[in-house]
């Protein structure tokens, strides 16, 4: 019968703990965890108000608009460059190392080489571009005149070096065009003298009614060999499936086609075909008037590429002399009145809450060394 005891009159197993439990902890610790949040807002106040203080200046470019009209080849070889591009213009090497030695701020910054310098320099620098493609160069300095100064030296550098970019690349086109209308101009005084010889020697005089078809045909050579360089000019600086790479070379064949066409035609009824037949009358021999044709077309084609080359050397030569701005400055930096740190307030309420936390969860930790001991 001792074995038959009643389950009520065993000691129960599970404690159970009430929310009047929980506050009753947290009220015999009150003086815990208001001590702890009041000498964590006040640290935080203090840290507050003694950082050292930023300004930050701010300067914002909007990539330059292409006006008036200059022919695609030299708006694409002089186009302003887009936000992107600027964006990494602005984070390389060759601007910050400019940058850092315009201020000496491996002095300001109390570093001693170049490259922490320009570690603590980026880490002072933002630079975004709004949802309205302005460019936004932001700058943090203890000092507000060389917050603004370095922020507005970034705009002036960025025009300069992009600027000295652009000369560098019209340059070699320009050099490059000069050199081939030297050559151009060596071609036609051949083919001038190669005319002169052949009227001689044949004793003929060239026909003022010669058909329009070889001048056609000369032309249109002029255009593919001046489309020829064009191409050898974008092909240094563009990708094989560039567009505009594409749209020249796409040119090029359309020409060729058309040159083929009226050389060949269909069933052989093209230029050459009927050369004898349209020349000079004293041309009756089939191998001079096929020589005659071709004399004349290469000085044609010649005299058409000087004029295309011309062209093209007198735009590089303006494009060259160029003093437009490759983007435009919406605002310039000003030295920033106030400086730039985190809210007292919020700094305050936000370590009163953090501390707050820490407080509950150390008077809980104190209640359990203290009921342990007990035990």
């Amino acid at each position: 019968m001792s074995d038959n005891v009643p389950k009520s009159s065993l000691p129960s197993e599970v404690d159970e703990i009430s929310f009047l439990d929980l506050w009753r902890v947290l009220w015999n610790r009150r003086y815990v965890i208001c001590g702890l949040c009041i000498i964590v807002v006040l640290v935080a106040m203090v840290f507050t108000i003694n950082r050292p203080k930023h300004f930050e200046a701010t300067t914002s470019l909007l990539p330059a608009r292409e006006s008036g009209f200059r022919p695609d080849f030299w708006r694409l070889r002089t186009e302003s460059p887009g936000t992107e591009v600027l964006m990494a213009m602005l984070k390389s090497r060759v601007m910050v190392d400019e940058v850092v030695k315009q201020y000496n701020l491996i002095e300001r910054y109390q570093v001693s080489t170049i490259d922490e310098a320009n570690h603590v320099l980026k880490s002072r620098t933002t630079i975004k571009k709004t949802k309205e493609n302005v460019l936004s160069i932001m700058v943090k300095d203890s000092e507000a005149q060389m917050a603004s100064d370095i922020a507005n030296f970034y705009a002036l550098n960025l025009d300069r070096i992009n600027r000295t970019f652009n000369v560098k690349k019209i340059s070699q086109d320009r050099e490059f065009l000069e050199k081939r209308l030297q050559g151009n101009l060596q071609e036609i005084a051949k083919a001038e003298n190669a005319l002169v010889a052949f009227q001689t020697k044949n004793n003929i005089m060239v026909d003022p009614r010669f058909p329009a078809m070889i001048l056609t045909a000369a032309g249109i050579q002029g255009q593919i060999t001046a489309q020829e360089v064009q191409i050898r000019m974008l092909d240094r600086d563009l990708s094989p499936d560039d567009p505009a790479l594409v749209r020249a070379q796409s040119i090029l064949k359309g020409l060729q086609r058309q040159l083929s066409i009226l050389e060949s035609g269909e069933k052989d009824q093209g230029l050459l075909s009927s050369i004898e037949g349209r020349l000079n009358p004293a041309l009756v021999l089939p191998n001079l008037a096929l020589e005659y044709g071709r004399i004349l077309r290469q000085l044609i084609v010649q005299e058409t590429l000087h004029i295309l080359l011309t062209s093209q050397y007198e735009q590089a030569k303006l494009a060259e002399a160029r003093d437009t701005p490759t983007f435009q400055v919406l605002d310039f930096a000003t030295p920033p009145s106030n400086p730039k740190q985190p809210s007292l307030i919020l700094a305050m309420l936000l370590s009163g809450v953090a501390a707050l936390f820490i407080g509950i969860f150390l008077a809980f930790f104190l209640e359990y060394l203290k009921k342990k001991s007990d035990q």
